[in-house]
This record gives structure tokens, C-alpha cells and sequence, in this order.
């Protein structure tokens, strides 16, 4: 028997390097995660029998060489058929196995944080009544969409800040993790920037036009301000007639800039405006070099309110990716849209507290003005708690 050891990105890198090497009848004996490895490589033992010609058994039938037990007769096709199940059987189980491995890992990082505290949350310990109300709490919180992560950490800060007879009952402990939540937004709300221009940036889809639309309509029919309207966004079809029906329904001006010096040359146009709105185009988000052209695109000396918008449909790794992607622009305040296809608030709000910048507004619809609601600390942790605006 020829036995050889590889190592391999993938299976299929594997196989291929083994067939090369062995033929198509080595057979796997053995695979393995390299720990050591800085990046993450395989471990794979692989073999072959081999007669005393230095050929493999089977590879001999196929030559039509000797063989000892059959006497230059070919193989049975029954032999064959059972033989190549066996392997195919075998790399099933061996895929299995690697499947089960990569999500344990995600699993057990993610136990292994919480674990300490979440005995301890759930009330193995003490009296049976507080643990049934912890219990219920933190399965509570789950259903909203909270990670274990934050609701353990919020569970554990009540037991250990405050006797535990003054949570009487499940009602009064959510009321408990509700004010929590509000109290961890609110230093956040308190570095809001009111600034004339407002830029809109955020992802494709996001819905930047629309809800700049919306904006425009308050501040022109229910605050009376006189407002501009800018757009660079020159790259997606229709997009500047979508935004000049909004200006001619609501009676305001737009300008259209797609370089530099076009935007500097809007924005003097519009200096006896109270607040000029201006909508950029979407992106992803990965392609840096179109953020950069486009950071530079609005570079100005007037002072510059940027507001990200973000999409609670989108998830929150969704939603921490574009934070971090669009940080270019140094954004000041996160817009939420699509509200109304959010599944769960609380995971997109857990989310949105780790970027720690003010929400200003959440859209809840595509109707124009309406579906647009003023944000504060308060109503964040209700809608997480409720799941709902209402």
C-alpha cells in the first residue's frame, strides 16, 4: 500500500491533487483541521494498493494487466458498482463531518461568551419563583430578536444592581429591560448636529431617494422652510426625473450636479434656502473607490450634516457592514428605512447601538410624506420591546 499526506484548502483542491497523484482508486484514510496552520488548511491521508509491478490493483484491471485473483479478467461490474459506493459513502460521511465542524466552531464561540452568565440568568441558582421570571425574561428578549449576548448582560446587571424582590413578575422585569435600553441609546441622541445641508448616503435599495422626498415634504408644507434639492445621483436610470416629480409636487427647486464643481455651484444657488437636501447615488458599499469619488465629489467649506441610511430588512451584519463601509463620510446621524418589512426590531437595534451614532427618523412605507416618524431613545427601546410603532 502507497500511502501519502496532503494538505489542502478544500476538499476539492484535495481530490484533485490526490487523483493526480495516486489515480482515481486511492482511497481517503484519514482528514483533519490543521490548528497550527495560519490560514485554514486540511490534513488528508490518502492511499493506494499497489502489486508487486508497482501497479495498483485496480488500476491494473484497467490497463488490463495481471491480476492474482482474476487471471486477466476484468473486473466484475458488481465488484466495481460496490467499490465505488463504498468511496462515495465514505466522502458523504467525511463532508458530514467537516459540515458539523465548521458549525460547531460558530456555535461554541458564540456559547462560550455567554455561557458563565447565562446560568446564572436563567436561575439555576436561588429561589424557584425569581428563577421562572428570569427564565421567562430572557426568552422574552430572544423572541425580540436580542442576542444572548445582550440580553444575559442586561438580566445579569438587574440582579446584581438591584434585590431581586423588586421584580415582582415578567411584566415588570421587561419594563425594566426596557428602560435599559433607553437609558444605553440616550448618550447618543445627545451629540445630534443641525446643519442646513444634508446629505443622504447609504447602500443601493436603501431607499435614499424616497425618504428624502419625505423629508422635503415636512420641511416645506408642515414647517414652511424654503428647501433646495440637489442630487448627484446621475448613474441610475430615471433617478433624477424620480426626484423632479417629488420637487414639481411639492413646489420646490431641484439642481442636478454630477462633478465638483457643479455641487459647489448648486449650493450657492441655493444660499437663501433654510435647508437644502441632497441625494447620492447608491452603492454597495465595497467598492472604495467610488465612496472616496464621491466623498470628494461633495467636499465643500459650508458645514455638512451626513446622515447614513441604513435598512432594518437588511440584517445586522447587514447593517454593521454598510456603518462601517460608508464611515468614510463620517456620518452623523443613521436614517432607518423599510421598517415595515423588519421581522424582528430588537437584532437590527442591537446593531444600531454598536454603531453609536443618533437615529433620526425610521420610514414605515413608500407613501409620501407620511410613512416617516421622529426617532428618541424611548421609542427605540418600545419598539424593541413591542416589535411594532404602535
Amino acid at each position: 500500500m502507497q500511502v501519502k499526506r496532503y494538505e489542502a484548502a478544500s476538499i476539492r483542491e484535495a481530490m484533485t491533487k490526490i487523483k493526480k497523484d495516486l489515480g482515481s482508486d486511492a482511497i481517503l484514510l484519514s482528514t483533519k483541521r490543521l490548528r497550527e496552520s495560519p490560514t485554514p488548511l486540511l490534513e488528508i491521508i490518502a492511499a493506494r494498493e499497489i502489486d508487486e509491478k508497482g501497479f495498483s490493483a485496480f488500476e491494473g484491471y484497467k490497463k488490463g494487466g495481471d491480476s492474482p485473483s482474476s487471471n486477466k479478467q476484468s473486473l466484475p461490474a458488481s465488484d466495481v458498482i460496490h467499490q465505488l459506493r463504498g468511496e462515495i459513502d465514505e466522502l458523504k460521511t467525511l463532508i458530514r463531518e467537516m459540515n458539523k465542524q465548521r458549525c460547531f466552531h460558530r456555535e461554541f464561540v458564540e456559547w462560550k461568551e455567554s455561557m458563565n452568565v447565562f446560568f446564572d440568568v436563567i436561575g439555576l441558582q436561588g429561589e424557584q419563583g425569581a428563577n421562572e421570571i428570569w427564565s421567562s425574561i430572557y426568552y422574552t428578549l430572544l423572541g425580540r430578536g436580542l442576542s444572548r449576548q445582550w440580553a444575559s448582560k442586561m438580566i445579569e446587571s438587574i440582579k446584581n444592581n438591584s434585590p431581586s424582590s423588586n421584580i415582582e413578575n415578567h411584566e415588570e422585569g421587561l419594563r425594566t429591560i426596557q428602560r435599559m435600553i433607553e437609558k444605553s441609546f440616550a448618550p447618543f441622541f445627545s451629540d445630534e448636529k443641525k446643519r442646513r445641508v444634508k446629505v443622504l448616503v447609504g447602500p443601493t435599495g436603501v431607499g435614499k431617494t424616497t425618504t428624502l422626498a419625505k423629508l422635503a415634504a415636512r420641511y416645506a408644507l408642515e414647517k414652511k422652510w424654503k428647501v433646495g434639492l440637489v442630487t448627484t445621483d446621475t448613474f441610475r436610470i430615471a433617478a433624477t426625473d424620480q426626484l423632479k416629480v417629488y420637487a414639481d409636487i411639492i413646489g420646490i427647486p431641484m439642481e442636478i450636479a454630477s462633478e465638483k464643481e457643479g455641487f459647489q455651484r448648486s449650493l450657492r444657488k441655493f444660499g437663501d434656502r433654510d435647508v437644502i437636501l441632497v441625494d447620492t447615488p447608491g452603492n454597495s458599499g465595497h467598492n472604495d473607490n467610488f465612496l472616496r469619488k464621491m466623498k470628494d465629489l461633495m467636499a465643500t467649506d459650508i458645514p455638512v450634516q451626513t446622515d447614513l441610511l441604513l435598512s432594518l430588512a437588511s440584517g445586522s451584519e447587514n447593517i454593521l457592514d454598510a456603518a462601517e463601509r460608508f464611515g468614510i463620510f463620517d456620518f452623523d446621524h443613521i436614517i432607518l428605512t423599510k421598517f415595515d418589512e423588519c421581522v424582528r426590531f430588537g437584532n437590527a437595534c442591537e446593531a444600531i447601538n454598536r454603531i453609536g451614532k443618533p437615529v433620526l427618523y425610521v420610514t414605515t412605507g413608500q407613501n409620501v410624506p407620511q410613512d416617516i416618524e421622529d426617532v428618541t431613545p424611548g421609542k427605540l427601546a418600545e419598539w424593541v420591546m413591542e416589535n411594532n410603532l404602535h
